[in-house]
């Protein structure tokens, strides 16, 4: 459905309200093929403590036609809330098995009068097979906290309230099963915040297997910002203006986080903004949160850093040595001190394998594991491990050729046919086929390279990095076949200081983050290892940065040894800092429904829909002209 049609049907329905309740809307059908009934659904709709009287309820589908495009209203016909805040969907809407369904209420009063910039969202998720969602969500309770969980989860897909889409049907999409797989992720996500049947956060993820620890105060608190508009009544005015809460709100959630950005019209599309940029007018928004406020426990007596919502998975150890995420939404993680490949499905459901010393792993095309193992004073630790999706059928690769060992091996990045290049922390990096078997090596690095990456042309970049306190400061560039693309190193300046994470963006760049004491500059060069900036981009006040990692809108997201994240964007102009729970949040992964994977000292944590879905694994995104793209 496009717009014109989509605010048609909302301007219908609005005078359906008025004593025509469930009256029929005059809208075209769904874009979308109809063979299924949603069927009885039940719920209520609440603005804090406080029912909702006259509220319209909507069902949508996520759109699958191109980013930006209108959600499909899957309506035909608008039931509104009783005097209880109490709504019943029975045989009135259809779906299509596979749609991601979600509800929209808008509009009514919430004791204080009548509000029209109230939005309330709650996802319902896949349209099953079965054709009826009420055997997947036979109660709905509408709120803030569900907007909020449902604002959140959607983030990486959503415009505003009614305009959540995805490039699953565009016939030229090369990633078409990836963008399906990151949208069903998302609405999947919401269950892993809010009990919907009765509208609360949780504490934990619900899946069988799962053990992360949900913000449920940080939930809260957000949700408490919503509710100091939604419990307050528009003018009576005409046309009616939003009440002094609700402007605010809007004033401060705009559509970039600035004030030259779109305002919102209701709340739920505010939630979304404040999903978009955590970051953004925090204190202030934080202020319209009642004295009582109705949802809690929440932040308390001070405004959070930010408001990121980041689900926390306990590792039990001291630190994370490597992030990555595959082509179905999985992230996976090592754990250096343990000897553990961690993997984590959308779902939360954690999955181990025990490999000795692992290093920074990478996923290959197939979506296989990969992982590089360090030793100093033995070969028989220096080995790449290959493992399945499932972290099982575990290969090791010895990582010499019988007469010399790459010793330390470090990071791992693939090459267009397959094969991979892995560097050490010593002076080689080694040139394995897809299958394990030796067909090279680089030598003459100097000792202390910290990463390896390689651009959409095959040249490869390998950062100096630290060794025994001595800074290696330059980027080391080869050709796919490892030869020397000049002298070497090819990039020096550019404000390195101690190299350490490296990656490419879709131009053939090579972005730096630089370890060194109090260094907080990231350094670009060209593949010729010229650097784009004489001075790096400033990261200040975050220092001692260690991987990163771009999102499909070419964000790039950089991690510290502090506590903080630094967002800029392509040009490395800053966006944001962000602020997770944990500290030492040093290895950093986007995944294909825009959530920010960090490893932090005892914990790998989510951060729900801070980043644009991407393309993953990052070999697939490189050699299909997918790096910096979304799905």
């Amino acid at each position: 459905m496009n717009l014109p049609i989509l605010r048609l049907a909302l301007a219908t329905a609005t005078l359906c309200s008025m004593g025509l309740t469930g009256c029929t809307l005059t809208n075209s059908a769904p874009a979308t093929p109809i063979n299924s009934t949603i069927g009885n659904i039940r719920g209520q709709a609440f603005g804090g403590n406080q029912p909702v009287v006259g509220a319209q309820i909507f069902v949508y589908a996520a759109n699958t036609s191109g980013y930006g495009a209108a959600s499909t209203l899957l309506s035909t016909t608008v039931p509104t809330t009783d005097n209880n805040g109490f709504f019943s969907i029975t045989g009135d809407y259809t779906c299509t098995a596979g749609q991601q369904v979600y509800l929209y209420a808008t509009g009514g009063d919430p004791g204080s009068g009548t509000n029209d910039n109230i939005g309330l969202l709650a996802v319902l998720g896949t349209c099953p097979a079965s054709g009826t969602m009420a055997d997947v969500t036979p109660y709905v309770w509408m709120n803030e906290v569900t907007t909020v969980a449902a604002a959140y989860s959607l983030a990486g897909f959503a415009t505003d309230a009614t305009d959540i889409s995805d490039d699953e049907a565009v016939a030229a999409n090369t990633t078409a099963t990836l963008a399906q797989t990151g949208m069903a992720n998302a609405f999947a996500n919401a269950a892993n915040l809010v009990n919907l049947a009765t509208g609360t956060a949780l504490t934990a993820t619900p899946a069988t297997g799962s053990t992360g620890v949900v913000p449920q105060s940080q939930i809260n608190t957000i949700a408490d910002v919503l509710a100091g508009c939604v419990n307050t009544a528009s003018s009576t005015t005409s046309p009616p203006t939003p009440s002094s809460n609700c402007s605010t709100l809007f004033e401060n959630a705009t559509s970039d986080g600035t004030p030259s950005g779109t305002m919102p019209t209701d709340t739920a599309s505010a939630a979304i903004n404040i999903a978009h940029h955590p970051s953004a007018n925090v204190a202030t928004l934080w202020g319209l949160i009642n004295p009582q406020p109705p949802y809690m426990p929440y932040s308390g007596t001070s405004a959070p850093a930010d408001f990121t919502v980041s689900v926390l998975y306990p590792q039990g150890g001291t630190g994370t040595v490597g992030i990555a995420a595959d082509g179905n939404g999985n992230a996976f993680a090592t754990y250096g001190g343990g000897n553990l490949v961690y993997k984590i499905t959308p779902a939360g459901v954690i999955t181990t394998a025990t490999v000795s010393a692992p290093r920074h792993l990478a996923i290959d095309a197939s979506n296989n594991v990969w992982v590089p193992t360090t030793s100093t004073s033995t070969t028989s630790y220096n080995t790449i491990t290959e493992l399945d999706n499932n972290l099982g059928s575990p290969t090791a690769y010895p990582s010499f050729d019988g007469t010399a060992a790459v010793l330390s091996l470090n990071s791992i990045t693939f090459a267009s046919d397959g094969s991979l290049w892995a560097n050490g922390a010593r002076t080689k990096a080694i040139h394995l086929s897809s299958s394990g078997a030796y067909l090279g090596e680089i030598t003459g690095l100097p000792t202390g390279t910290a990463d390896i990456a390689i651009n959409p042309n095959g040249i490869i970049g390998i950062s100096g990095g630290i060794n025994s306190g001595t800074q290696n400061n330059g980027l080391y560039l080869y050709s796919s076949a490892g030869a020397a693309i000049g002298t070497q190193p090819a990039g020096t300046g550019g404000g390195l200081a101690s190299p350490d994470g490296v990656i490419s963006d879709a131009s053939g760049n090579f972005w730096i983050a630089n370890n060194g004491t109090g260094a907080n500059v990231v350094s670009v060069f060209t593949a010729a290892g010229a650097p784009v900036s004489d001075t790096g981009y400033s990261t200040a006040p975050l220092t001692a940065l260690f991987s990163a990692d771009f999102d499909g809108l070419g964000n790039y997201f950089v991690g510290s040894a502090a506590a903080g994240i630094y967002e800029m964007n392509s040009s490395g102009g800053k966006v944001a800092v962000l602020t997770p729970p944990t500290t030492a949040n040093e290895y950093l992964a986007v995944d294909p429904s825009g959530n920010l994977w960090y490893g932090g000292k005892s914990y790998i944590g989510e951060m729900i829909g801070v980043a644009a879905p991407k393309v993953t694994p990052i070999v697939t995104a490189t050699f299909n002209g997918k790096l910096s793209t979304r799905p």
